[in-house]
């Protein structure tokens, strides 16, 4: 889903585009969407549903195997937070990879098996609570690195973030594991609790143009006044990644193009 590639918003059309063909769907102006939506929510509803089936291949011509759609890591997942990591999966499944796996706090295991037989969770990760004996938390720390990034290679793209906590010795382990992941030039989108790190030593991202980073609109903030950026793409010019500002309308830069993203269509999936 994209617009125009500029640095104007395009508030009158919604493009969806594949090699094929392109499918522009009305777009509501903000002041007028919620009068019309009643009256116009099952044509768009349709319309966007044969846009988007356009550019899905059928499965029946598909010729490979399990896994071969894309395997997905997560880093996260804490004793408050179960849901995010979970989410954070459960799409990419819903979007065409055919596995995901969670790596995330012992104590959030059992919560986020619940939630769907079709997730692999790694009770991999463990907080400063948990760790009795203060002298052994190298050891441990090095024993969970080499356990999580052991799978790295069976990877195709690793997601940081999602309800990971802002425990101290969490936050240790997982700068470990982004420079792993570093390592075997393996793909990495940074959200959540992940951006907290980065805004600690931004030079865990810096330059390493295969990381996606997808703050909101305080994340955001926050990381502009760090860097004394005023614009996404100044952002992602500076730290040499792609950023992707979420908001009522997203914006993807890599700090040379820049697009503007209008979703509100899809409220009504």
């Amino acid at each position: 889903v994209s617009t125009q590639s500029t640095g104007e918003r395009d508030n009158d059309h919604i493009i969806l585009k594949d090699q094929s063909n392109t499918t522009t769907l009305q777009h509501y102006n903000t002041t007028t969407q919620h009068t019309n939506m009643s009256t116009n929510a099952n044509m768009n509803l349709n319309e966007l549903e044969k846009a988007v089936l356009s550019v899905i291949p059928e499965l029946s011509s598909f010729k490979g195997h399990k896994g071969t759609c894309g395997r997905v890591g997560v880093i996260g997942g804490s004793r408050e937070y179960t849901g995010a990591p979970f989410f954070s999966a459960r799409s990419s499944l819903l979007v065409g990879a055919d596995m995901a796996h969670i790596f995330c706090d012992h104590s959030a295991a059992t919560a986020i098996k619940s939630f769907g037989p079709d997730i692999i969770v790694h009770p991999a990760l463990c907080s400063s609570l948990s760790i009795a004996d203060e002298e052994k938390k190298d050891e441990i720390s090095k024993k969970i690195e080499d356990d999580v990034s052991s799978w790295f290679p069976r990877l195709h793209v690793l997601v940081v973030g999602p309800g990971l906590g802002r425990d101290p010795f969490v936050q240790h382990v997982t700068r470990l594991l982004i420079q792993k992941a570093k390592a075997n030039q393996l793909p990495i989108v940074i959200d959540g609790d992940g951006i907290e790190l980065v805004m600690q030593d931004t030079s865990l991202i810096s330059g390493y143009a295969k990381v996606v980073l997808t703050p909101n609109k305080n994340e955001f903030e926050r990381l502009s006044k760090k860097l004394n950026t005023r614009s996404p793409q100044e952002l992602a010019k500076e730290l040499g990644v792609t950023v992707v500002e979420k908001g009522e309308h997203d914006v993807i830069t890599d700090g040379v193009t820049c697009q503007f993203v209008i979703l509100s269509l899809l409220y009504f999936i």
